[in-house]
Parts: structure tokens; C-alpha cells; sequence
């Protein structure tokens, strides 16, 4: 009998047990903690994703540039750095592989990373690509690049909680537009042209060009040619430029933007017919970074570029 009341005490004892306590923040019936969500905009519209993504991929060099400007270093990036001022950044980022056009689809599948950003080089891969990650169109377009590396910039701000950065580089990037183009109005040319250099080759591109923020934003005439200019380059010549005879001429270099050995292009156009032009003779040949090429649009190419123009149009005849 004796141990029969034993054992009931032993059972009340337990029954009256107090139950671990929960943490503060826990209910009862509450659901697990998710991931906060942000939508910003994109190329192709707006897309959801993960605040503060944990592994990031990038295959455009401007998104590169405007990520790296906020702090943010990739996962994983193209093989090549063709961004001369990005080569400490570059160093940093753990994994690399493949290029704009053919990212590197086997570690991408290793490293799995929530975002995959891209621009028009590699929307070809798009449907690919989401199938290892989300996948996000942010390249920058021809006649509103400026006004498209800057948007692309708030929302990168805004998905990697650096709000403040991108707001700040923002700001200083529409004060050196403003002054660019007060410093091109004061020398008021009447029009420009834009002209690329591939070793020996010319090129000439208009308005809605990959270049045509140069005319577009900058307030300048496109000077005219005898070329039905469109959104690609068209071949052009010596000849062609010395009839046009414009006042300003931009010039890209490609074959040092891409890392190609050749003539450069300030010895190409030291030529006696561009020595007649009134560009050659008011000074007003302005020579843009590679950058313009491989990652028009970036933040730091932007601010590179527009540096160069004004303190070009700020010197004296």
C-alpha cells in the first residue's frame, strides 16, 4: 500500500510540471519567421525577391560597377574584369567564370545563388539562367542611359538595404549632368557626332544607338551624314567624317576596351582629313573610356564620363 501512494504522488508531480518556457517573440499557433521581401523594377517589370540576398551572381559589367560603388561584392562574376578601376573589387569576388553571353551554367548550379543579375548581353541566357535562380534584367539603354544607370542603381539600393549610397551617388551624379551640360552650352556647338574605333575601322552611331545618350542627354545635334543611321554603328570613313565636319566628336576606342592589342584610336584619327574638321581645330575631339563600351550605365562609368566631357569643354579655344 505504502508504494502504491508513492507512485501516485510520483504522477501528480509530473502532471504538474510547468511546460519550457517559450521564447518572447513565439506565440502559441504563430507561424516560422520568413524572409522579408522587397519589389523593385527591372527591364522586364517588377520581380520580388529576398531582401539582403545571401549569394549573388552578376553578368553585366554595369551592374558590377554599380554594385561594387555600393559596397556589395558578388558570388560569382565574369572570367575578365574589363573595368580597369574595379581590379581591387574584382580581386574580391570568390568565384569566376564564363562571360556576359555564356555565363558559367556549371557553377552557377554549384554555388546556387538567390539572384542572378544580367543586361542585354546575356538576355539571350535568360530562360536558362531562371532555371538556376531568379534572373533580373538591369541593362541600361542607349538614349536614356544616364537616366536607366541611375534607376537600376536606386533599386539596387533598395534590395541590398543601401539606400543611403545609392541616394548619395545619385545626387552627385545629376549635379556633374547639370554642370557637363552647362559646360557643353557655353561652348554652344551645334552638333556632334559619335564615332568608335576597332583598330584601323571606323564606325559612326546616331541617336538610338547604344551611344545615344550622348546626344540625348547631353542636349547635342547628331551632325548629319550620308549614312541612314539606327541603333547599331554603320561602317564609316576618313572621307565621310571630313564632309560631315561636326563640332564635337566622342570617341570609344573598342579594341582597348575589350583588351585587343592595336593602333590606338587618338593615333588612328591623327589623320590630315580629321585635322580639317572643325572638332580637330576647336579641340573638341573627346576621347570616352572603354567603360562606355563594356559597361555603359554603371554608376562609376557615368560619373568617369561625364567628367571627362565637361573638363574637355571647359578648357579654352
Amino acid at each position: 500500500m505504502k508504494r502504491f501512494f508513492i507512485l501516485i504522488m510520483l504522477i501528480c508531480l509530473s502532471a504538474c510540471k510547468p511546460e519550457p518556457a517559450r521564447p518572447q517573440n513565439a506565440s502559441a499557433g504563430s507561424t516560422p519567421q520568413h524572409t522579408q521581401n522587397i519589389t523593385i523594377q527591372t527591364v522586364d517589370g517588377s520581380i520580388t525577391l529576398p531582401l539582403h540576398p545571401a549569394k549573388t551572381a552578376v553578368y553585366d559589367y554595369a551592374v558590377l560597377d554599380s554594385l561594387t560603388a555600393l559596397g556589395v561584392i558578388p558570388d560569382i562574376a565574369p572570367a575578365n574584369n574589363l573595368i580597369p578601376y574595379l581590379e581591387k573589387e574584382f580581386q574580391s569576388i570568390p568565384h569566376k567564370g564564363g562571360t556576359i553571353f555564356e555565363p558559367d551554367l556549371e557553377q552557377l548550379n554549384t554555388i546556387r545563388p538567390d539572384v542572378i543579375f544580367i543586361g542585354s548581353g546575356s538576355n539571350k541566357m535568360q530562360a536558362e539562367l531562371e532555371k538556376i535562380a531568379p534572373t533580373v534584367n538591369m541593362g541600361a539603354f542607349g538614349g536614356h542611359l544616364i537616366a536607366d544607370g541611375l534607376q537600376r542603381l536606386t533599386e539596387l539600393g533598395k534590395l541590398f538595404g543601401k539606400e543611403n549610397q545609392a541616394f548619395q551617388l545619385k545626387q552627385a551624379t545629376e549635379k556633374l549632368l547639370h554642370e557637363t551640360r552647362q559646360s557643353i552650352h557655353n561652348r554652344q556647338p551645334e552638333n556632334a557626332l559619335v564615332v568608335m574605333v576597332n583598330g584601323g575601322k571606323l564606325s559612326v552611331f546616331g541617336t538610338d544607338s547604344y551611344f545615344g545618350w550622348l546626344y540625348q542627354e547631353l542636349g547635342l545635334a547628331m551632325t548629319e551624314t550620308d549614312l541612314n543611321l539606327d541603333k547599331y554603328g554603320l561602317p564609316a570613313s576618313f572621307e565621310l567624317l571630313h564632309k560631315a565636319n561636326p563640332d564635337v566628336i566622342f570617341v570609344i576606342d573598342r579594341s582597348s576596351a575589350v583588351g585587343e592589342k592595336s593602333q590606338s584610336a587618338s593615333q588612328v584619327l591623327d589623320n590630315p582629313l580629321i585635322h580639317q574638321t572643325r572638332a580637330w581645330q576647336k579641340g573638341q575631339i573627346v576621347y570616352l573610356s572603354g567603360t562606355a563600351f563594356t559597361a555603359g550605365g554603371g554608376i562609376r562609368q557615368i560619373q568617369q564620363d561625364l567628367t571627362t566631357i565637361k573638363q574637355s569643354f571647359e578648357k579654352t579655344d
